[in-house]
């Protein structure tokens, strides 16, 4: 199982780099040297990063069940809102 996870992972940024290895592998040096952990991406790049997973996981698993995703998104949204109501903030995690 884990095999396959990282697999996943490891074709999910090939496809992202449309397997152009050596910028992969430049972006991901710059990244470990940079420790880019605090980096806060805008909604622009958010929503850009998120058409490139989303054509990505499509390609990996074309039957993928998209409707257990958006299921646990409404949960934790619903979940935040209850906590707001009681004065507490829920990071999503």
């Amino acid at each position: 199982m884990e095999l396959n996870r990282k697999e996943a992972f490891t074709q999910l940024f090939i496809l992202i780099y449309q397997h152009d290895t050596k910028a992969l592998e430049r972006d991901l040096l710059k990244c470990i040297v940079l420790q880019t952990e605090d980096f806060q991406p805008s909604p622009k790049e958010r929503v850009n990063l998120m058409r490139w997973l989303w054509s990505s996981v499509q390609y990996i698993y074309k039957d993928f069940d998209y409707s257990e995703l958006l299921d646990k998104v409404r949960e934790l949204n619903e979940l935040h809102d209850t906590m707001a109501s009681y004065g507490e903030d829920l990071p999503f995690v």
